[in-house]
């Protein structure tokens, strides 16, 4: 009897430990926290997911598929700067958002196998794409403080993200000259020998075509954690995988490609 009553006593202990640590972890009591405004600087690596394929180049470069093109598509480092709000709900449960501006964009080379051809020459274009965008993330914030000096945070939500500017520079990647007369749009006529390069954002008359090569909206799913040291400085990391197709389907033998932004963002702040 005395042995099941120790038994019982230990496990109320367990349990009743558990419960306070579930509850330290979990808490639903209200925060008595205020809200927070921060500034955030960064640091992010902009990449495209696309389904466009070599017959697809082929087809935009040489419509009598004589001319065999591959695709690359590379990473671009960008910028990040805004001003982050953080709300208090619950002791471990914030919500995360503010106002960012990013810069990204991606390089994209259009290479010919010169093993599958007899010319002697042949450009090949390097496109340089570069974007501005005005960023709202609304992400749920689990926080845990320990020590009492240092809090983690994991973040999960959605972004919403617009496209205020952008351009693009196409260059011969074998002699480096420029190529900005070169419309994406397929559009045989110059227009302008001296251009150095082109609008993909902004509704820019190009060869009396209107239009984005890039649809401004944006949204898509944000992870991120950090870490805020003595409730002012943070460091952390985010990383965005947008869901919308941003093709603006201006780009001749590109409109029928889907295109999603993603990109991993580093990031330190100073909460005010």
């Amino acid at each position: 009897m005395k042995k099941i009553l120790s038994l019982a006593v230990m496990a109320i202990s367990v349990l009743s430990l558990s419960a306070q640590s579930f509850d330290d972890f979990f808490s639903t009591e209200r925060s008595t926290e205020k809200i927070r405004y921060g500034a955030r600087i960064g640091l992010n690596v902009m990449g495209m997911r696309n389904n466009i394929s070599n017959n697809d180049v082929l087809a935009f470069f040489s419509p009598n598929h004589d001319l065999p093109y591959t695709l690359d598509v590379h990473k671009k480092l960008g910028a990040t700067l805004g001003v982050s709000v953080e709300i208090p709900i619950l002791k471990n449960l914030w919500i995360n958002t503010g106002l960012y501006y990013v810069a990204t964009g991606v390089k994209m080379n259009f290479k010919q196998d010169f093993s599958k051809t007899h010319e002697d020459y042949l450009v090949e274009p390097r496109v340089n794409l570069t974007m501005h965008n005005i960023r709202i993330p609304a992400q749920a914030s689990y926080r845990y403080t320990f020590k009492n000096k240092y809090e983690l945070q994991v973040n999960l939500g959605p972004y919403f993200a617009y496209g205020v500017a952008g351009k693009a520079s196409v260059k011969d990647d074998v002699d480096g000259t420029s190529m900005g007369s070169f419309d994406l749009t397929g559009n045989p006529n110059k227009i302008d020998p001296d251009r150095s390069e082109f609008k993909i954002l902004g509704n820019e008359r190009i060869n009396t075509a209107k239009g984005n090569y890039i649809n401004p909206f944006d949204m898509g799913i944000a992870f991120g954690a950090g870490v805020t040291f003595s409730q002012k400085y943070f460091a952390g990391f985010n990383y965005d995988a947008g869901l919308v197709n941003v093709n603006g389907k201006r780009a001749h033998g590109f409109s029928h490609n889907k295109v999603k932004n993603h990109s991993f963002t580093l990031v330190v702040g100073y909460n005010f």
